[in-house]
């Protein structure tokens, strides 16, 4: 199952965006190069620091089976999606609601092997 995490305090929602957090219509951009960047044969964690929709995260997990991904958003409604999405990856997966400024905080003394942060915007986050 998965290891959802809610720390820090959470940004406060005008209403429940959930519904409108739909990975099937949701593209990533720059994909080929995210992978190609992030996933080196001593990858084993990566930190997704706006972890969004997971469009990012799912291709990291779905491209290298030993890798674990830390998905961090501040959007609770973004973390309850990815929460649903990601059964698939069992322990592989954690998300955290927070933002990426705290990495110190919930990565402890592990490191990261690539972090990732999509800094672009996000359409369901804007009504």
């Amino acid at each position: 199952m998965h290891d959802v995490v809610v720390a820090y305090a959470p940004a406060a929602l005008a209403h429940d965006r959930r519904g409108s957090m739909n990975a099937a219509r949701h593209i990533p951009v720059m994909v080929d190069e995210v992978l190609q960047h992030l996933l080196h044969p001593g990858a084993r964690l990566i930190v997704d620091g706006t972890v969004g929709f997971g469009g990012h995260t799912a291709a990291i997990l779905r491209q290298q089976d030993d890798v674990s991904v830390i998905g961090v958003d501040r959007d609770p409604a973004a973390i309850a999606a990815c929460a649903e999405r990601f059964g698939e990856f069992g322990g592989r997966v954690r998300l955290v609601q927070g933002v990426y400024s705290d990495f110190d905080a919930f990565l402890g003394d592990r490191l990261a092997d690539g972090i990732l942060l999509d800094l672009g915007i996000s359409s369901a986050q804007i009504q």
